[in-house]
């Protein structure tokens, strides 16, 4: 998997990582690597753990329960409502 997470100027970071996703929606990953873009931040270590739960919708998904080393902040930026793009 591979998540890239910026603001309007374009500066954030970029994460690749393994996971595993159960029948009941919680993903459970692992950083393999991760790189700052822009003027953002370093982003989590190589090895950092972290989960969270995935439910599906008809036009997009929900993640909640983040739990990760990078605290609240990345929690805010993480959880909510994402709605598929249109074509």
């Amino acid at each position: 998997m591979s998540v890239v997470i910026v603001n309007g100027s374009g500066d954030g970071v970029g994460v690749d990582a393994t996971f595993t996703i159960d029948k009941d929606g919680l993903l459970k990953g692992t950083v393999e690597k991760s790189e700052k873009k822009g003027n953002g931040g370093d982003g989590p270590p190589k090895g950092d753990k972290f989960s969270f739960k995935v439910e599906t919708k008809k036009d997009g998904l929900v993640i909640k329960d983040l739990e990760s080393n990078g605290g609240e902040e990345v929690k805010q930026l993480v959880e909510g409502e994402y709605k598929k793009k249109a074509k």
